[in-house]
């Protein structure tokens, strides 16, 4: 049985949350179920399935259901894995250090970004994007001393709606030139949800302990990730056509791209072979 099955068959039943949203929060889910030792090895790189996305929608699409379960699920096998509530650099510094496998959940984007943008967070942004790929960091802060994070592994969630993030990304360019925000997966939909509930019923407790357990054994997978030759020849068909995309894009856009078909792509592959019962990359 999928785990991402499972979750859509629990949150359908007492939401209306779109499908593409609730999707995406059983793959982060997932991603956050795992740490540092899963891996596919990329160049000089291993690529673990920390994933970082944004859901995007109309204030009444219910997008933080899907994340806000996410939160609920984690903190239900491993509530040391869950981000300090404290948004400041040197917090989080010390929190990683403790535990640099972490979830951060943000019901609305604009309470991240708003943090972000505050004088004693000047260079968050650096350091969160050093953590997306480098295990180990070291930092001298003021209360602290020397503190060392190692084998770091950060999942991110948070949702938004389409005119705040028009509104308040003003330099959404020069961000995602620099790397940080094209380290986002932005999933938009502007649609309708599924069945709405005027009066939305009671989450079944068993169907949620039943994903704490699938997630409980995702938990305790330690090992690299390789692709099937099959797979290996689709990837590289795929990665060319991304390549021409890529290509025709505004450079904006060209760097969500380029982060997509060299990282973003290899952390879902390994999500989605786990999530399939399987050990290795499949075509």
């Amino acid at each position: 049985e999928r785990f991402t099955e499972k979750y859509l068959e629990y949150t359908k039943e007492f939401t209306d949350c779109p499908d593409v949203f609730l999707k995406w929060g059983a793959l982060l889910a997932i991603s956050a179920a795992l740490s540092r030792k899963v891996y596919v090895e990329i160049g000089a790189w291993n690529q673990s399935p920390n994933l970082w996305i944004v859901l995007i929608g109309k204030s009444s699409s219910h997008k933080s259901t899907a994340i806000s379960r996410v939160e609920d699920l984690i903190e239900g096998i491993n509530a040391s894995r869950l981000a300090p509530a404290e948004f400041s650099q040197e917090a989080i510094i010390q929190a990683l250090s403790e535990n640099p496998t972490r979830l951060f959940i943000f019901d609305e984007a604009k309470s991240f970004f708003d943090s972000m943008s505050k004088t004693y967070n000047q260079g968050l942004n650096a350091l969160l994007t050093t953590l997306y790929r480098k295990p180990n960091y070291s930092r001298t802060t003021m209360k602290h001393g020397t503190l060392t994070i190692q084998n770091a592994y950060l999942a991110m969630g948070m949702a938004t709606t389409p005119e705040w993030l028009r509104a308040s990304l003003q330099d959404a360019e020069q961000s995602a030139m620099s790397g940080f925000l094209s380290r986002f997966l932005m999933i938009p939909f502007s649609g309708e949800g599924n069945k709405p509930y005027p009066k939305p019923p009671p989450h079944d407790i068993h169907k949620f302990e039943a994903l704490k357990t699938m997630l409980s054994r995702f938990q305790v997978i330690e090992q690299p990730f390789h692709y099937t030759p099959e797979a290996d020849v689709a990837f590289e068909t795929w990665f060319h056509d991304i390549t021409e995309r890529e290509h025709k894009a505004s450079p904006l856009l060209g760097s969500f791209y380029e982060h997509f078909k060299n990282e973003a792509i290899h952390k879902l592959a390994v999500i989605f072979a786990i999530d399939r019962g399987e050990r290795e990359v499949t075509r």
